[in-house]
Formats: C-alpha cells, sequence, structure tokens
C-alpha cells in the first residue's frame, strides 16, 4: 500500500502505548441472529435502526419482526430526525441508544423482546415505549463495580467461575511484543474502564500473574469516555489501597495503580516521564465509543482500532507488498488462530448484513460496487487511524513497520491491516475468509 496523504504509521515513532481490556463473549443460540454491533434504538417508536454514513435508514425492526421498505418509509416520511444529532456527537440520549460493545449488545435482544411482549399484551403496537429508564437502572445494578468483591449478581459471579468460557488469554507473541515495546523506552500503560479487582482478575487470566510488570502505569475505572472530556477538578485521580479508592492526587507515578482521572492530568504525567513537551500517544482499544472516538477528537491521539468484524465478515485478498523499514518485502499472511465458527455467529448477522457496507435505497440487492457507507464505517474513517482483527496480526512485525492509516488516500480503506474486509473488495465470497 503506498501512502499518498499522511505519512505512514510506525509503532517505533511514539512515546507512549496505552491497552484497554477486550473480552471474547461466549455466543447465546437464541434470537442470535439479531446480534449486531452499531444499531440504534429509537426510543419512542420501539425500533431499532441500521443507518447509512448519510442518514438513510438501511433496515429496522420493530421488536424482532424485520420492517419492509414501506414500512420504514412510511413510518419515517423525512428520515430519522435525530442522526445528525448522533452522527455528530456519538453521544447517547434521552431519545435514543446505540449497542456497539459486547456488554450492551445483549440489551438490544432484550428491548426487542419486552417491545414484543407488550405489543402482545395490547394486542397492537404501543406506539411509544417508557420501559428503558427502568431497564438501564437494573442493568446499572448489575454492572455495579461492587458486585465483583460481593457476588451480588451473577454478571461478574458467572465470569470468575469460569473466566476460559468468556475470556481468551494473550498469545506469546503479544506479550513478548509489550515487553519489547516497554524495553526500548516506550511507556506502556493500561487504561480501562473496569475497576481495579475486575481489571485484576482479568489480567491474571489474560497476561498472567505477572502482569503488573508488562505496564509503567495503570489507570482502572477511567469510565471513558469521560476520561477525554471531564477536567481534573470534575475528576481527579484517585490513589487505591488494595481495591478500594482513596484520596485524590494532583501527579502520577510510575509503578502505581490510579482510579478514574481525566486525560490533562495524565498528559501532564507523560511530559514529565518522557522529557517531552509533546510526546506521541498511541492507544488500543474495540470501543469506537469509549476508545477511538475521544482519543482522536478530544486528546489527539492516534489509535488502533481492535475490530472483530474484519475477519469474522471475510478478509480481502492480501496485498502484493507493504512497507516494512525501509526493505519492502513481500507481505506475508500472518499465522494466527482466527475466530471460532460460534465467533462468527455471534459478531456477524444475515438480518442485519454487513457491518461496513450496504446497498443504498435497495436493501435487498447487492451493490455493483461496494463502498463503506455505513454510519459505523463513516466513523471508523473518519476517527480512527487503523483497524485491525486482533493484536495478533502486528505482534510479531517490527516496531518501524509501516502503516498506512485511513486517511493515507482517498479510498477510505488504507487503514485496514492486514487488508480490507472481502465486502469492501467485490471478493465477498469468503474464498479469503478467515
Amino acid at each position: 500500500m503506498d501512502s499518498v496523504g499522511s505519512p505512514p504509521l510506525s509503532f517505533s515513532d511514539y512515546d507512549a502505548i496505552g491497552v484497554d481490556l477486550t473480552i471474547r463473549s461466549a455466543s447465546i443460540n437464541w434470537t442470535i441472529c439479531f446480534h449486531f454491533k452499531g444499531l440504534v434504538f429509537d426510543f419512542k417508536r420501539g425500533n431499532i435502526l441500521k443507518l447509512a454514513e448519510n442518514g438513510e435508514i438501511l433496515r429496522a425492526s420493530h421488536g424482532l419482526q424485520m420492517l419492509t421498505d414501506e414500512d420504514i418509509k412510511e413510518v419515517y416520511p423525512e428520515g430519522w430526525q435525530y442522526f445528525s444529532e448522533l452522527k455528530e456527537t456519538l453521544g447517547q440520549s434521552e431519545n435514543y441508544r446505540y449497542f456497539e460493545n459486547f456488554f450492551d449488545m445483549p440489551l438490544l435482544v432484550i428491548c426487542a423482546r419486552i417491545i414484543d411482549m407488550l405489543d402482545r399484551k395490547a394486542g397492537k403496537p404501543l406506539g411509544k415505549y417508557t420501559f428503558i429508564t427502568d431497564l438501564f437502572t437494573v442493568c446499572a445494578r448489575i454492572w455495579d463495580r461492587s458486585n465483583f468483591s460481593t457476588e451480588k449478581d451473577n454478571f461478574f459471579a458467572g465470569i470468575k467461575r469460569n473466566p476460559e468460557k468468556y475470556l481468551q488469554p494473550c498469545s506469546d507473541k503479544v506479550r513478548n511484543w509489550l515487553k519489547e515495546m516497554k524495553a526500548q523506552g516506550k511507556v506502556i500503560f493500561l487504561l480501562t474502564s473496569s475497576h481495579i479487582d475486575f481489571a485484576s482478575f482479568l489480567l491474571d487470566f489474560i497476561l498472567g500473574s505477572d502482569w503488573k510488570d508488562y505496564f509503567s502505569i495503570c489507570i482502572t475505572y477511567a469510565r471513558k469516555p469521560g476520561f477525554f472530556m471531564k477536567t481534573p477538578e470534575e475528576r481527579p485521580f484517585l490513589s487505591l489501597v488494595g481495591d478500594k479508592e482513596g484520596d485524590p492526587v494532583s501527579s502520577l507515578k510510575s509503578g502505581e495503580y490510579y482510579s478514574q482521572g481525566n486525560v490533562e492530568t495524565f498528559h501532564k504525567y507523560l511530559e514529565e516521564v518522557t522529557g517531552k513537551a509533546e510526546p506521541k500517544i498511541m492507544y488500543f482499544g474495540d470501543s469506537l465509543r469509549s476508545d477511538t472516538f475521544p482519543t482522536s477528537k478530544f486528546a489527539h491521539w492516534t489509535n488502533v482500532l481492535i475490530l472483530e468484524e474484519m475477519e469474522a465478515e471475510g478478509l480481502g485478498p492480501y496485498p502484493e507488498h507493504q512497507l516494512n523499514g525501509k526493505d519492502e518485502p513481500v507481505a506475508k499472511k500472518p499465522k494466527y488462530e482466527g475466530p471460532s465458527g460460534t465467533e462468527k455467529e455471534f459478531v456477524t448477522s444475515k438480518k442485519w448484513g454487513s457491518f461496513f457496507t450496504h446497498p443504498m435505497g435497495e436493501s435487498s440487492s447487492k451493490p455493483s460496487q461496494p463502498t463503506m457507507n455505513t454510519m459505523w464505517g463513516y466513523f471508523i474513517r473518519k476517527y480512527a487511524s487503523l483497524a485491525v482483527p486482533q493484536l495478533d496480526y502486528i505482534a510479531d512485525l517490527p516496531l518501524d513497520y509501516k502503516f498506512s492509516t485511513f486517511d493515507s488516500d482517498s479510498t477510505g480503506l488504507a487503514g485496514f491491516y492486514p487488508c480490507p474486509p472481502a465486502c469492501l473488495t467485490g471478493n465477498d465470497d469468503n474464498s479469503n475468509a478467515v
């Protein structure tokens, strides 16, 4: 891939590398085909929407019942009224909520089933639904961070009993990659919204009992994206005494663990530890809302999006050459363990179609020239620097490997590594799928 826009991206150019935690969830067989990342729930009408980058409603359902194109035009003759707000802010709202990570995607099915239940009870579509506040109150109670230690609810208790069902250990090459970057003087930091006890449990399983040695500093319960949007006064860093939050701190030290915090104070720490007024920072995460959007828009970090849909939907043909330092060798197909059939089934959906592309105007026809035209495809192009299916694809590459980014050329696809999804290359028969 030749870069004609932005210069190629190389990990060796960065002073600080940050990572989040990623959990691979086991699938649930019932209505599994309804699971899909990036869908928007219109509270008032009880409809679930898949949107294009221009606001067109590509597919929709009322509860679990898919709507026809005629149904969509009848309900939304002028389009969905909150599209511009969502596209601009990527925020949740009192009028809608979107589902974009593996924690909250099951709520989509729950919402759809509640709508169907209420409609059956009334004998007709209600036209207005008010249960959503109660549902999220219950979810907040289930996901309350104190439940990990008390095992009050089954969410944390279930993961603690059967971690191998929900968690996937990092490969040796990912562990070695983190160690190598730290050995070369990079500030490797953990920034996660998980509380310290849950984060420690995950990292013990994912990295091993020596996980603390991988990081220069650890920040837990960061409550992203608020970490990037709140001031030091609104959200100070708190010390940690065991698993409990202590007093606010005004400065950070390497080798320590903190809770909550804000990007302004964290930048001061990175400036001190690197000795640079504007250190270059790269961040890895799997949430567009919590990781990719705020790091780009508010912190101006380079970011790498972990995007499992790339390999779940099938990768396109590999490019003949990739820039690698000064040598430009022929790219080799990486050796890795791809997603299982169950994982593919969980991430993809025949009901909703591709995460990346969709026929415009006719939801059932196949486009002659596929383009990344979904709203979430737009967010990827706009806010991500690079997207990879999993860290194993890049962990054994030299740190000076040169990657093209999404703004490298006019295609909007250059940032996919090792290659764009097959559906965007006209090669979507899965012959090159993992």
